[in-house]
């Protein structure tokens, strides 16, 4: 599951229905707030919920701003490197550090399999 598939972007699915009544119909069943209503399974995850939940539009936006960043050497603001705000560098920081960290642990799983 990609955070970017269209059936699962909280945002634009609610859009659709600019009337709040007929919205938040359209939220109960697809259990967007949690139920049992709606079920939906993803390779070997079941969700009780829309799986959108999970994620919020910023996180999918930091996200891609990163990657852009990382491999094109696209910032998200005007001007260079020193005229961006602390907080995305902060925030690209931790993104960094913690996709290293996961691929570590990958890293070091995958040589513990070989070992045995």
């Amino acid at each position: 599951m990609g955070l970017f598939q269209e059936n699962y972007n909280c945002f634009n699915c609610t859009l659709k229905y600019k009337d709040p009544k007929i919205q938040r119909s359209y939220q109960e069943s697809k259990s967007c707030f949690g139920g049992k209503t709606w079920q939906h399974q993803i390779e070997n995850i079941q969700f009780k919920c829309c799986p959108g939940n999970f994620t919020l539009p910023m996180v999918s936006y930091l996200l891609e701003g990163y990657r852009m960043f990382k491999n094109l050497g696209v910032l998200p603001e005007k001007g260079g490197l020193f005229d961006q705000t602390y907080k995305t560098i902060e925030i690209f920081q931790t993104i960094g550090t913690t996709i290293d960290l996961l691929r570590k642990k990958e890293e070091d799983i995958l040589k513990k399999r070989k070992k045995k």
